[in-house]
C-alpha cells in the first residue's frame, strides 16, 4: 500500500500530539491506487514538519568484506515536494545505486562545489569598501602607517565616484581619472595610487580579481621635490623664544624637539620608563624602522624630560595619544613668526649644522636620526659592527646643545663668527 495525502496529515497530527518523531515507509501507506516505491520514507518530527528521504546501501562490499552501511538521502520537504515527485526522484536514485554509484557522496560533492562556487562569486563581487577592510585586517605595520593606509584607500574609493563600487568593476580608466583629479598635487596622486595598487596586488594574489587596474599606468606624476628648508640661526632663536611664550607642556616639548632629533610621534609618545640614565631609549615597536634606538640627552636639559604623568613625559592631549600635529605646528608658526616651520625641519637642521661645524662624522650624525641605511652603507659591516658608540654620541649631543644655546643667544651660528666661542667643542675625526 502507498502513502496517501491523508496518511501524511494523520502522521503529522500524531507526531505533534505525541511529541515524538514518526517514520512511515511508502509501502506501509493506506493507498491502493498508487504503486509504492520501496525505500521511500516519510519522517515527521514533533513539530509536524516532515521530509522525504531514501534509504539505500551502496552495491558491493567494503575493504573488510562487509556490506556498506545504510545511507539516507534527503529528497525534500513534505510541503514543497509532492509524493509523486518524491517517488520519481527515488526511482532515479535507485538507478544510480544499481549502476554502482553513491548518490549521497555525489550529492555532498555537488553541494561542496556549489558552496565553493558561490563563495568565489561572492569574493569576485566583493564591494571595494569590504575589500579594503579585509586587506587592512591582515596588514601588519605600525598603527600610524595602518591609519594612513586606511585614509588613502577610503579617500581613493570616494574619489573614484562609483556608488557601492565592486572590486572587479574598477578599471584602468578609473585609476587614471583618480590620478588626474590630483594632478596638481603630485604627492596626493602618488599616495592614492600607491595605496590602491597595494590593495589590488593583494587581491590579485588571492584570485579575488582577474587583473590589477593599477598595472601599466605610465602617466604617474613625478614625485614632488623633497622639502629642504631648515631654520636659520635667527629663526631657531625665534622658535626657542616661542617655546618660552607658549609655555607649559607644549613649550617644553618644542624645546625638546629642537635639542633631540626624534620624530614627532616618537617624542609625543614618550613614556617615563623610556627616559633613564641620561638618555631616551625606544624599542623597535616605537621606531619607524623597527630597530631599538637610544639617544643621549644633553645634561643641561634633563629637566625638560621630567614626566607630566605616569603615562607620558609630554601629556599633549587631555586624554590618549597626541593627534593635533597641524594645530600645534600652526601655533608655533603664529607665535614665532617662522611661517615655513614644520617639526621635521628640525631633524634636517640637526644633521646639517653638525656637518657645517665639522662636528662628529656623517655616519654618526645619521645614526642619531635613527636612519637604518647609515648602519648598512658598507654592506655586511652592520652584521659585525655592534658597537653603540655611546661616548661619541654623548659628545656630539652635548656639542649640539652648545650650538643651540649659542644660536638662541646670538641669533647666528658659531661658524658665522670669526672666532670660535668657548662653549662649542670641535672634534677631530680624521
Amino acid at each position: 500500500m502507498a502513502i496517501t495525502r491523508s496518511d501524511i496529515e494523520e502522521t503529522r497530527a500524531t507526531a505533534v500530539r505525541s511529541n515524538r518523531k514518526i517514520t512511515l515507509r511508502d509501502v506501509d501507506g493506506s493507498g491502493s491506487r498508487d504503486l509504492p516505491v520501496r525505500g521511500l520514507t516519510l519522517i515527521v518530527g514533533p513539530t509536524g514538519d516532515g521530509r522525504w528521504v531514501y534509504a539505500y546501501r551502496k552495491r558491493g562490499k567494503d575493504n573488510k568484506g562487509k556490506r556498506h552501511p545504510q545511507k539516507w538521502v534527503r529528497i525534500g520537504g513534505v510541503e514543497e515536494t509532492p509524493i509523486d515527485t518524491a517517488r520519481k526522484e527515488v526511482r532515479l536514485l535507485k538507478e544510480m545505486v544499481a549502476s554502482g554509484r553513491d548518490p549521497l557522496a555525489e550529492k555532498e560533492v555537488a553541494e561542496r562545489e556549489e558552496a565553493a562556487r558561490r563563495a568565489e562569486e561572492a569574493l569576485m563581487n566583493l564591494s571595494l569598501v569590504d575589500a579594503i577592510e579585509r586587506y587592512l585586517a591582515q596588514k601588519t605595520c605600525r598603527p600610524s602607517s595602518l591609519a594612513s593606509e586606511r585614509m588613502q584607500l577610503i579617500l581613493s574609493a570616494r574619489d573614484i565616484g562609483i556608488e557601492d563600487a565592486r572590486i572587479n568593476s574598477i578599471t584602468k580608466r578609473h585609476v587614471m581619472d583618480l590620478i588626474d583629479q590630483h594632478r596638481s598635487k603630485p604627492a596626493t596622486a602618488r599616495q592614492r595610487y600607491g595605496a590602491l595598487n597595494r590593495l589590488y596586488k593583494w587581491l590579485l594574489a588571492r584570485d579575488m580579481v582577474t587583473s590589477n587596474p593599477c598595472a601599466h599606468i605610465d602617466r604617474l606624476p613625478a614625485p614632488p621635490p623633497p622639502r629642504t628648508w631648515k631654520p636659520s640661526a635667527l629663526e631657531l632663536q625665534a622658535l626657542w623664544q616661542a617655546a618660552d611664550a607658549i609655555g607649559g607642556t607644549r613649550g617644553r616639548f618644542l624645546k625638546a624637539m629642537i635639542l633631540l632629533p626624534l620624530r614627532l610621534s616618537e617624542m609625543a609618545g614618550l613614556e617615563p620608563c623610556e627616559v633613564s640614565c641620561g638618555q631616551v631609549t625606544l624599542s623597535g615597536k616605537r621606531t619607524k624602522n623597527g630597530d631599538d634606538f637610544s639617544l643621549p640627552i644633553p645634561r643641561a636639559y634633563l629637566c625638560l624630560f621630567d614626566p607630566d604623568t605616569d603615562a607620558r613625559v609630554f601629556q599633549l592631549a587631555r586624554r590618549g595619544s597626541f593627534n593635533a600635529r597641524k594645530g600645534f605646528s600652526g601655533q608655533v608658526r603664529k607665535v614665532s613668526g617662522v611661517e615655513r616651520f614644520h617639526f621635521h625641519s628640525l631633524r634636517k637642521l640637526f644633521v646639517s649644522e653638525l656637518a657645517e661645524h665639522d662636528i662628529g662624522d656623517p655616519d654618526l650624525a645619521d645614526s642619531l636620526l635613527n636612519h637604518r641605511q647609515s648602519e648598512t652603507r658598507y654592506g655586511v659591516r652592520a652584521a659585525y659592527l655592534q658597537a653603540r658608540r655611546r661616548r661619541r654620541k654623548t659628545e656630539v649631543m652635548e656639542a649640539w646643545a652648545n650650538l643651540v644655546a649659542y644660536a638662541v643667544e646670538h641669533g647666528s651660528w658659531p661658524r658665522e663668527s670669526e672666532t670660535l666661542p668657548e662653549n662649542v667643542v670641535w672634534f677631530d675625526h680624521g
